[in-house]
């Protein structure tokens, strides 16, 4: 039977579930879109519609023939439809708020992705626990 492993004392105590995941889920060269700092604990995704971002911008359907490849790993597929990544963000602690905001009012249609990875009041399951 395993032993349940106190977050404090993950890695030896060098590091705790929220530094580990934003150490490895967020690419090395991320910054915080509002300070520019590299301590980021949040990256927000925002989707559209294809069909909804073809209708509204004509030249898109134009980039998805010049280089169909690329256009392929903007797109993503829902129940609902396929969807197109239209932007990436990542903010650090003391901006997340105001960046959930800022993604919050966009178009009624689109779809936000927040990752926010394990914080101090979010349980950690993993082997053994």
């Amino acid at each position: 039977m395993g032993k349940n492993l106190h977050r404090k004392k993950l890695f030896g105590g060098l590091m705790d579930a929220e530094e580990y995941h934003s150490k490895h889920a967020f690419p090395p060269n991320a910054q915080c879109q509002g300070c520019k700092t590299r301590g980021v604990i949040t990256r927000i995704i925002v989707y559209y519609p294809l069909d909804e971002v073809k209708k509204r911008d004509p030249a898109f359907a134009a980039i998805s023939e010049i280089d169909p490849e690329r256009f392929l790993k903007l797109v993503m597929q829902t129940k609902s439809g396929p969807y197109v990544r239209i932007s990436t963000i990542y903010a650090c602690k003391q901006c997340t708020p105001s960046a959930e905001k800022a993604a919050a009012k966009g178009p009624s249609w689109s779809l936000v992705d927040i990752n926010r990875g394990p914080g101090p009041d979010k349980a950690v399951s993993g082997p053994g626990s």
